[in-house]
């Protein structure tokens, strides 16, 4: 039996189709609107760094670190085809929000996944993520003007779950 504190798991499935030539490499990042037990505040961003132990609960309320951890990063490719899956394991409580008094749910409502693109038109790398709340069809074009993706679906797909300790 796992003695870790994690109640719950979400994944964040980013999966993109790109333009041919082009190469992604999924960042050790991600972003998420998470209910925080540390602070009691519903929808705070948490930044998450693998192999980090508290990752940053940011606001303008201080909070000493959201109770969770990236567990893992898988990348793959086929063809066009670029995905990565950030699991997230956190524990969760229900709480009333100190400061709007709603309850909080447990739910991630929102998620950014960051990532290297590199144009084979120029041959530059930079440095982009996609997040769940952006307005699609988008097409995202590299500064020579070639267009390396468009991200047609809500990316990254994120689910929540019971984390098992087996």
């Amino acid at each position: 039996m796992d003695n870790s504190p994690y109640n719950l798991v979400a994944t964040f499935t980013c999966s993109l189709n790109v333009e041919r030539g082009v190469k992604i490499e999924y960042l050790d990042m991600l972003e998420a609107s998470m209910d925080c037990i540390v602070c009691k505040r519903r929808y705070r961003t948490v930044a998450f760094h693998t192999n980090e132990a508290w990752p940053n609960c940011m606001g303008k309320q201080k909070c000493s670190g959201f109770c969770g951890q990236l567990a893992s990063v898988q990348r793959s490719s086929a063809g066009r085809e670029f995905t990565g899956i950030y699991t997230v394991h956190f524990a969760y409580l229900q709480f009333t929000d100190l400061k709007r008094k709603g309850h909080s749910t447990g739910a991630v409502p929102w998620s950014r996944v960051h990532f290297d693109i590199a144009c084979p038109s120029c041959g530059k790398t930079t440095g982009t993520s996609v997040q769940t709340n952006t307005v699609r069809p988008f097409t995202y074009h590299c500064e020579c003007g070639f267009a390396l993706f468009t991200e047609a679906c809500t990316m990254p797909i994120i689910r929540c779950g019971a984390l098992s300790h087996t």
